[in-house]
């Protein structure tokens, strides 16, 4: 994680703080993180859309019959590839 990136920091910290995201907190996060992608550097872009997508899968996990989270992922999918645990289930 690039040490200036101030709001992938703040939501790192706010997961590790309280744990499984529920999908309102998760949605936040990734609105946050992923809103305007296009103005950062590649490797800032990479760092907030692995654990945005993250977040959001999490979620998604916890709450399996949310249709608009399961789209939100379902869209971010090609962007950050899910984890094999998270590809198993």
């Amino acid at each position: 994680m690039p040490a200036t990136d101030a709001p992938l920091a703040k939501w790192m910290f706010l997961h590790l703080l309280h744990g499984l995201s529920q999908s309102g907190y998760a949605m936040a996060g990734a609105n946050e993180l992923l809103g305007e992608l296009d103005k950062l550097p590649p490797q800032q872009q990479k760092a907030r859309v692995l654990f945005g997508t993250g977040l959001l899968r999490q979620a998604l996990l916890l709450n399996p019959l949310d249709a608009g989270l399961r789209g939100l992922v379902g869209q971010l999918g090609a962007m950050a590839a899910p984890s094999p645990a998270y590809a198993a289930w």
